[in-house]
């Protein structure tokens, strides 16, 4: 499975995408020799990155009523099938509504946000205009520094392999995110460089900020929050990881995709060679009945996590629970109509576990849940309708089970041994 990046009002999103055969997407003509404003930036923005020049790339323009028809033109067979995984997973999380779903929403805030994309299967930059027709003789402020970002990708493929790096995530959401907000920290990081060298002395009247994304309509806030992560948060850590570590770090970890999101959010316990510790969770297919089968297993992470609390904590609060998470194993089942799923997550130590666990009931709690204080283990049931089955599985380890219908969270919770 291939990515596309593509640049955002203020920053840059990197898609779920592939890069397959486009289709009948509409777009000017592509020039394999670059123009020789688009070559400026390139050079420009190779010596502030420290790499050499990209000898060949492609570049186009596309108009903004075309960017739906070219992002589903670059999805592969895999994509699809990983959406719809991250579908259930977002439905039972609470992120989507059950009539949501991950390619409907991601393409509806992209297509109108996007102004600029980069393709590493095909070594392509489009441009995203009005009508379609970018002139690259002509560049404003905004379309320049969209450049920079975009070719700072170019750079990344070129010399570091893009699509191998996403490669050795797989499907797992906690090393997906740090990968991208390496790779995109890294372009928005120096995109700011390339602004403030060659654009702070606009013409007058020339406005080269290119303000914020607004919320979109009926585009959860978590959602919009995990997309714009790499980019706002990525710029930040990417100035730590070369400040504290060096340039051959990030270049590692534009390569080499960092283990956890945990190397975002605490860099030096990475740094100092933290690994995600093995959580055990077993297949409950056969236990839970007839019909049952387990569509996806992987990592949830300490960012998914915190994202995942602050639908109903406040962004503090949930970053506080999400603190010292250590590792954890997730899995989602189906059965029909009916979808489960099962979180394990440790934590580095019972403090950390115990804070975890009393920030959760909260946030059950101010899902609609009713609580019963004291309890090792519960079962409830949200406002929405989805059943909440939680337990304390060891000093450092706790349980969540979340169905969509009555029953097959507490289930799960009983063939653990937990309930």
């Amino acid at each position: 499975m291939k990515r596309i990046a593509a640049g955002l009002i203020t920053v840059a999103l990197l898609g779920l995408a592939a890069c397959t055969d486009r289709g009948d997407a509409t777009s000017s003509p592509a020039v394999d020799t670059l123009p020789a404003p688009i070559q400026r930036v390139m050079e420009r923005v190779a010596e502030i990155r420290g790499l050499e020049p990209v000898p060949h790339l492609r570049a186009e323009g596309v108009a903004r009523e075309d960017v739906p028809e070219l992002l589903e033109s670059l999805l592969t067979d895999e994509d699809r099938a990983l959406a719809v995984k991250l579908t259930t997973l977002y439905r039972l999380l609470g992120h989507f509504s059950e009539d949501q779903d991950y390619l409907g929403v991601y393409q509806s805030f992209g297509a109108g946000s996007i102004l600029g994309l980069y393709s590493p299967a095909e070594d392509t930059l489009w441009v995203v205009s009005e009508d379609g027709s970018a002139d690259f003789n002509e560049l404003s402020g905004a379309e320049e520094s969209t450049l920079a970002h975009e070719l700072v990708h170019a750079l990344q493929d070129y010399h570091f392999d893009l699509d191998a790096g996403y490669d050795l995530i797989g499907d797992n959401p906690d090393r997906g995110m740090a990968w991208t907000v390496a790779v995109e920290g890294d372009a928005s990081w120096h995109q700011a460089l390339y602004r403030e060298e060659y654009l702070w002395r606009a013409p007058a009247g020339r406005v080269f900020a290119f303000g914020v994304v607004a919320q979109q309509s009926g585009i959860p806030n978590t959602f919009i929050r995990e997309l714009l992560f790499p980019y706002i948060a990525g710029k930040e850590w990417v100035g730590d990881v070369l400040t504290d570590a060096g340039v051959g770090q990030l270049n590692d970890w534009v390569k080499e995709p960092p283990s956890s999101t945990v190397c975002v959010l605490h860099l030096q316990r990475c740094l100092d060679g933290f690994e995600p510790v093995e959580v055990a969770l077993p297949d409950l297919s056969v236990g839970l009945g007839g019909g049952w089968e387990r569509e996806w297993t992987s990592t949830l992470g300490e960012f998914h996590t915190g994202n995942w609390l602050s639908l109903s904590l406040s962004s503090a609060d949930a970053s506080a629970a999400a603190d010292g998470w250590d590792g954890d194993t997730f899995a989602t089942y189906v059965n029909g109509d009916e979808t489960l799923l099962v979180l394990h997550v440790a934590f580095s130590s019972p403090a950390e576990a115990a804070e975890f666990r009393s920030r959760l009931d909260v946030f059950v709690g101010e899902s609609g849940g009713e609580l019963m204080p004291g309890l090792e283990s519960y079962v409830t049931t949200v406002t929405d309708g989805r059943e909440f089955a939680v337990a304390s599985t060891s000093g450092t380890a706790i349980v969540v089970a979340i169905a969509n219908t009555d029953g097959p969270a507490e289930r799960a919770l009983r063939l653990l041994g937990e309930g």
